[in-house]
């Protein structure tokens, strides 16, 4: 019984050590599928990869969408705002689900209606409150809509954290009451 422990603890080690040397053989040769972008202008750029091929767009707020938006709006305003989900890895900027969400309510609603993708890949909860608040500087806005992914956002927020310094909730104190 031992025995057959030991030889599977072997074993599972034996893997792992395994796949990360063929992990590092990929990455010292280049041989591991990397992402390319390739720059149209400054807004524009399309990103290729194995799986995906897609066109982003930013405007001159920094935010994923091609329209530039006026300070006030006769329209409802809300910003979805989150990481790489909500940003819309993968797809073009008119398949992000705020632009689908935004054409859908314009669709069936009496109201008129703008969702702006404040998105980012890799955002923590710190880096999408500055986001948000430097957003809500600029334009009116009537809601927030904050997407949270509890596999990865944690650790994307830790690591703001430890690069900003100090502890988490006194850099999110400073995010959310206007600090640095």
């Amino acid at each position: 019984m031992r025995r057959a422990a030991t030889n599977a603890t072997l074993l599972i080690a034996s893997l792992l050590l395994s796949l990360l040397l063929v992990e590092s053989v990929l990455r010292f040769f280049g041989l591991a599928p990397a992402t390319e972008i390739e720059k149209l202008d400054d807004r524009t750029s399309v990103v290729k990869d194995r799986e995906f091929r897609y066109v982003v767009r930013t405007n001159s707020l920094g935010i994923r969408d091609a329209r530039d938006f006026a300070e006030e709006a006769r329209c409802l305003r809300v910003v979805f705002a989150g990481d790489s989900f909500v940003f819309g890895n993968g797809v073009s900027n008119q398949e992000t689900f705020a632009a689908v969400t935004e054409s859908l309510l314009n669709e069936r609603s009496s109201r008129s209606w703008q969702v702006l993708n404040a998105g980012r890949p890799g955002a923590g909860t710190i880096l999408e409150a500055a986001i948000v608040r430097d957003l809500v500087s600029r334009l009116r806005v009537d809601g927030v809509v904050l997407f949270y992914f509890v596999d990865n956002d944690p650790y994307d927020t830790l690591r703001e954290n430890v690069a900003g310094g100090g502890s988490a909730s006194a850099r999110a104190r400073a995010v959310f009451d206007g600090g640095p």
